[in-house]
C-alpha cells in the first residue's frame, strides 16, 4: 500500500507536467505561433513546386512573393507563391517528360480542374494577394495549369493544390487552398 501511494504520486506529477506541456504547445500553436506570413519563403521552401510539376528546382531564380496563412484547427489555409524561373519552353508544357504530369492551357480548363482554379482564385481575391493572377488571367491562353490535388465534397471542391506557369514572364505560381 505504501508503494502504491508513491507510484500514484509520481504518476500524477508526470501526468501534470505532460498536461502543462500539451496546453502550452496548443496555446502557442493557435495564438502567437500561428500567424500569416508574407514574403518570407525562401527558394528552399518552394523547391517542391517545380519538382512536383517535373520542371526541376534548378531553374529557380528567386521567390518573388509568398503568402502562408495561419492554420485553422481543421487545417484550413491559403498558401501562394510566385517563383521567378530561368526558362520554360512551350514544348515542355505541351509534352511533359513524366506520365503523371499534364498541363492544360488556361483557356481550355474544364471540369474539376476549372473548379479548382475558381476555388483558388476566389481565395486569392479574399486574401488580397494583388500579385497573384486573377481568375481571368489564370483562364487565359497565356497560363498553363497542372493540378497536384483537387479534393471534392460532392460536386464542390474543398481543397486544391495547383501549379500555374506563365512561360512568357518565366513565372511559376502555386496555390494551396483548404476550406
Amino acid at each position: 500500500m505504501k508503494h502504491l501511494k508513491t507510484i500514484l504520486a509520481v504518476w500524477s506529477g508526470v501526468s501534470g507536467i505532460l498536461l502543462i506541456i500539451a496546453v502550452t504547445y496548443a496555446a502557442y500553436g493557435f495564438t502567437i505561433g500561428n500567424k500569416d506570413r508574407f514574403d518570407s519563403a525562401s527558394i528552399k521552401d518552394v523547391r517542391f513546386v517545380l519538382n512536383w510539376c517535373g520542371l526541376g528546382d534548378k531553374r529557380i531564380e528567386s521567390v518573388l512573393h509568398s503568402y502562408e496563412s495561419a492554420r485553422s484547427l481543421t487545417g484550413d489555409h491559403v498558401d501562394a507563391y510566385a517563383i521567378k524561373i530561368t526558362n520554360v519552353s512551350l514544348s515542355e508544357l505541351e509534352k511533359p517528360s513524366h506520365d503523371y504530369i499534364k498541363w492544360t492551357r488556361g483557356d481550355k480548363l474544364s471540369g474539376a480542374l476549372k473548379q479548382g482554379v475558381e476555388l483558388i482564385s476566389s481565395f486569392a481575391d479574399l486574401d488580397k494577394l494583388k500579385w497573384f493572377p486573377s481568375q481571368e488571367q489564370l483562364s487565359s491562353d497565356k497560363i498553363y495549369v497542372s493540378s497536384w490535388l483537387i479534393e471534392m465534397h460532392g460536386e464542390r471542391p474543398t481543397a486544391a493544390q495547383i501549379i500555374f506557369v506563365n512561360p512568357a514572364d518565366k513565372v511559376v505560381y502555386y496555390a494551396s487552398v483548404k476550406t
